[in-house]
């Protein structure tokens, strides 16, 4: 029945008054920051709005759609706010009573027999649960669990063959909310279609004769009734409350679970009021009871809404996850989504009619996209191509089943005996042969060996296509070509073409994306294990899960599964392994061990060497660049930094392109905040693996920001998102205006709080770079301690240094090296330290609101030019280094129509100059100091140690004296 939900909402009664919603409209609201969300909220304390999604305005988020209902003429002062905000919105439905109209025919198409194509009055709904169970006797009974507040019954249609013992039962309700006139037709159109399919189809006679389904067509009978005879859009039951006026209780929010938390209201005029207390309203009452007194039986409870295209399961009321969240995700959706984590960057597919929909969440949600493949569905149908280009010829270039692969081996075998050889090392769960085929000239010799595996994860058909590849370049070109016949001379491959045969065979029959193999697991639903995962070593450790239904399962213990198990005795009995290769997809890397610890094994750099090579071969042939490097530190590991307008995205393009030109292996993570341009982004994209969208986070603490003369340093809060990045294990951050000067990989090894000192008090750290553990936990404490506790510098810096306020005394290995975060103002404050350590930096931080971004470049010269009146700001050196980067990636630019505005001189960044003039509580700028005044203040030790009294300044002072 593939009817929107939307119908549902806007269908008329029979005898509500024809101007009853006159001119009223529908409106989808897009806020995009807090300030948009704040002028819904004040609407909605000034006027009536009627919120369709979400429930009430408690739950209005930025970058999440709201769609409301107003009246005729409030409609005018909605216009207003929206035009004032500059909220981008869209008018869903013009005329509501018109729509209500259009959708409402009180005539039948047929005369004959219940009409399940229109909304039916509660009395038909009445009189069908009669006929409904009368004609259909042996599948269908109907009982009366309760009546509503005015009286009304409450009828439970019972479905299900009668065998005479008790049979697993599901609970459906509809009509929970009364408006919502597609949930009760939807129950009744499913009694329908059960009953008039049983027998004649296999999924509903099946599903009948092995369950009972308890059916409650209408749940809120008294609600419903009355928007047909009243109020169309009325929510809640008919139930009085004391003490004031307001009728009705929201009955989806009166169950003894969770009541009265999350997205509920506890003021009785509201539509999602919750009542007096858990199960107050009477028909609440009678479905928990009955639910209480068939709980031995009862095994899921759907309830039926709309609107909105959701599917929804526990909890609604807290963020906690149920027991059972994996196996209720595997239930409802596809097994990739399950790897899906917050914030990281994941390929995807939709089905056709879905894209629309997609897209438009995509875009009103600010989540970067594109789109890979345009039709899969072609894709997917030119890898099934079987119709070989020769008929005596096996086909290297397209993807062949299973049986065609067994066949081959065969085939191999036969055609080169003094060459391949094929064995069966074991089965597989399903007890398929698993083959493998032994490649090398003189095979009775003792030579060292290669192992390789290919198709350990079902869907990489690729894998296996590169095993058979592979075979076929050794065999046909062995004698022809000198590096291959000095490999199969002195070496021998064993190679296994597909070693998850049962996964493999599935996703060509079932699913295509199929990754585990199709074992069955005692306690679970959920099949299969990821047999990449259950090797003995580091056995479900980083990157694996021990729930069975999450795609990096496991396995309940290690070499569980029939195949690891026949390849780990294989291994195991010949000594003459050297080597061990497994082919995956997808993504470019190259990686050696270890994925599961962040040790590195004794032959790590002999390891990354021939990872090297391999990485430049292949980038040699057709210019694809892989990452290598061990597999724990290139997937799981990253530098983060943030850009909050696309001037700091400047500095954040030059910090990238250090990183990369000092061949980190980490991966490159950018937060960016919505004031950062489209452009930008896509610039930010070709240098970051990750670009993500952030909320902007801002301390407001204009007292203390004013003491350091930086207001905009309110904003740097918003770094605290990085400890969302819960997909990595472990991070650097690294402020935008920094700039790598060689590798600096090594900070990976330290751990959680590690930083540099400040130079204006060492006993604090400067926030600009540190190492850290992602955690929603950590994030969470944070944002609360910013709440009680406020920053001393209204800052990031602040809250991060009293938070960690052990940093200074607990582990002197967390304090970082000055070359990690080398100021420019240490640079002058202390020459001769810089004289003796500055080559060994390895960090350059241009602290000070002056940025590079800031001065003017020559190109010609290739020279930058600043105020000579204010030397100690910025090192020439340094800044020259700065504007070699970006220049070199000034090209990149300017495709994407981003241009490097340089200025005539060194000079504060003009947000923070804007910022500072408007600035209520910011100080006057001192006076000047009269030479009295700066004597008087050295002979009471208080000079300007980082100023005018440097010790840079003093030499030049007396070098001036002394000519």
């Amino acid at each position: 029945m593939k009817v929107l939900l939307l119908l549902g909402f806007i269908a008329t009664a029979l005898t509500a008054g024809p101007s009853a919603f006159d001119g009223a409209k529908v409106y989808r609201l897009k806020p995009q920051y807090e300030g948009h969300v704040e002028a819904i909220k004040n609407l909605a304390s000034i006027i009536q709005v009627d919120f369709w999604s979400p429930d009430n305005e408690e739950m209005v988020a930025a970058h999440t759609n709201v769609d409301i209902h107003v009246s005729a003429e409030q409609a005018p002062l909605l216009e207003t706010l929206l035009q004032q905000s500059g909220m981008e919105h869209e008018v869903l439905i013009e005329d509501l009573q018109s729509a209500m109209k259009n959708q409402f025919d009180n005539k039948q198409r047929s005369t004959a027999g219940y009409n399940y194509e229109k909304y039916n009055t509660f009395e038909k709904i009445e009189a069908w649960t009669a006929s409904i169970t009368a004609e259909n006797p042996n599948l269908v009974s109907r009982s009366q669990i309760g009546s509503s507040f005015e009286g009304r019954p409450m009828y439970l249609l019972k479905l299900g063959k009668r065998t005479g013992s008790s049979k697993p039962a599901i609970f459906v309700d509809c009509g929970i909310h009364a408006r919502e006139w597609i949930s009760p037709a939807f129950c009744q159109w499913f009694v329908k279609e059960a009953v008039t399919t049983y027998g004649s189809d296999a999924e509903m006679t099946r599903l009948l004769d092995n369950m009972d389904v308890f059916v409650l067509p209408v749940f809120n009978v008294d609600g419903y009734a009355y928007t047909w005879s009243k109020d169309r859009m009325w929510r809640k039951t008919r139930s009085k409350n004391s003490g004031t006026t307001c009728i009705g209780t929201d009955p989806n929010r009166n169950f003894n679970a969770g009541w009265c938390i999350i997205g509920a209201s506890n003021k009785p005029c509201s539509d999602t009021y919750c009542g007096s207390k858990a199960e107050s309203e009477v028909e609440v009452k009678a479905v928990a009871d009955f639910i209480r007194a068939n709980r031995s039986i009862i095994k899921a409870y759907l309830t039926v809404h709309s609107y909105s295209q959701l599917l929804l399961f526990p909890y609604s009321y807290t963020t906690a996850l149920a027991a059972q969240h994996s196996e209720l995700m595997d239930f409802w959706f596809p097994e990739s989504v399950n790897q899906v984590a917050q914030g990281m960057t994941a390929d995807i597919h939709i089905g056709g009619d879905s894209v629309l929909y997609v897209e438009n969440h995509l875009k009103y949600s600010g989540i970067d996209h594109s789109i890979f493949i345009d039709n899969l569905q072609d894709q997917i149908k030119s890898q099934f191509d079987r119709v070989l280009r020769s008929a005596e010829v096996y086909d290297y270039e397209k993807y062949n089943d299973w049986d065609k692969i067994v066949s081959w081996t065969e085939h191999i075998a036969a055609t080169f005996p003094s060459l391949v050889t094929r064995t069966e090392i074991g089965k597989t769960f399903e007890g398929n042969p698993i083959y493998l085929l032994k490649v090398g000239s003189r095979q009775d010799q003792s030579k060292p060996a290669v192992f390789m595996d290919c198709g350990i994860h079902a869907r990489e058909w690729i894998s296996p296509a590169f095993c058979q590849w592979f075979v076929k370049e050794a065999t046909n070109t062995y004698g022809s070509d000198n590096l291959m016949t000095t490999l199969l001379d002195n070496l021998v491959f064993y190679v296994v073409p597909v070693l998850n045969v049962d996964g493999y065979i599935y996703t060509w029959t079932n699913d295509r994306l199929w990754r585990k193999n199709r074992s069955k697991h005692p306690s679970s639903s959920c099949l299969g294990v990821d047999l990449n995962r259950n090797f003995d070593a580091g056995w479900c450790k980083l990157g694996s899960s021990k729930n069975p239904c999450d795609e990096t399962f496991c396995g309940s213990e290690v070499e569980s599964e029939l195949e690891v198990k026949a390849l780990a005795n294989f291994i195991r009995t010949h000594s003459d392994i050297k080597l061990y290769l497994t082919i995956h997809a997808y993504a470019q890397v190259v990686i050696v061990p270890y994925c599961y610890d962040y040790k590195t094994t004794p032959h790590c750099n002999e390891l990354n060497e021939i990872a090297k090579g391999a990485t430049h071969a292949l980038a040699s042939l057709y210019n694809t660049k892989y990452n290598y490097g061990p597999g724990a530190t290139v997937l799981y590991q990253a530098f983060v930094t943030l850009a909050t307008n696309d001037a700091y995205g400047k500095g954040a393009l030059v910090l990238g392109t250090s990183l990369r030109n000092h061949r980190t292996s980490r991966k490159l993570v950018i937060m960016v905040s919505p004031q950062v341009s489209e452009p930008m982004r896509a610039v930010l994209q070709k240098i970051f693996d990750e670009v993500r969208l952030v909320d902007v986070l801002d301390s407001g603490d204009s007292a203390h920001l004013a003491l350091m003369q930086r207001p905009e340093l309110g904003v740097t809060l918003t770094k605290l998102h990085c400890w969302t990045l819960t997909h990595y294990s472990k991070c650097v951050f690294m402020d935008a205006d920094t700039m790598v000067l060689s590798n600096i990989d090594e900070l990976f090894e330290r751990e959680e709080l590690s930083a540099a000192p400040d130079p204006g008090w060492p006993d604090c750290f400067n926030s600009g770079l540190f190492v850290f553990r992602p955690s929603n936990e950590t994030y969470n404490k944070l944002l609360q301690f910013a709440s009680e506790k406020g920053s001393f510098d209204g800052g990031d810096q602040g809250i991060l240094n009293s938070f960690f306020s052990n940093w200074a005394t607990a582990d002197i290995q967390k304090h970082l090296p000055f070359i990690y975060n080398l100021s420019s103002i240490a640079i002058y404050s202390y020459l001769p330290a810089f004289k003796q350590y500055g080559a060994e930096a390895k960090v350059i931080h241009f602290l000070g609101a002056v940025k590079p971004w800031n001065c003017r470049y020559d190109s010609k010269t290739k020279r930058v030019t600043g105020d000579s009146q204010d030397p100690p700001l910025l090192h020439p050196e340094f800044l020259n280094m700065w504007w070699d980067i970006s220049m070199s990636i000034q090209p990149l630019l300017a495709e994407h129509g981003v241009v490097i505005h340089s200025e005539p001189v060194c000079q504060s960044d003009e947000a923070s100059e804007a910022v500072s003039r408007i600035h209520v509580g910011a100080p006057p700028p001192p006076p000047p100091m009269s030479s009295a005044e700066r004597k008087q203040k050295w002979e009471q030790g208080q000079a300007d140690y980082m100023g005018a009294d440097s010790f840079d300044n003093i030499q030049k002072k007396l070098d001036a004296y002394l000519k």
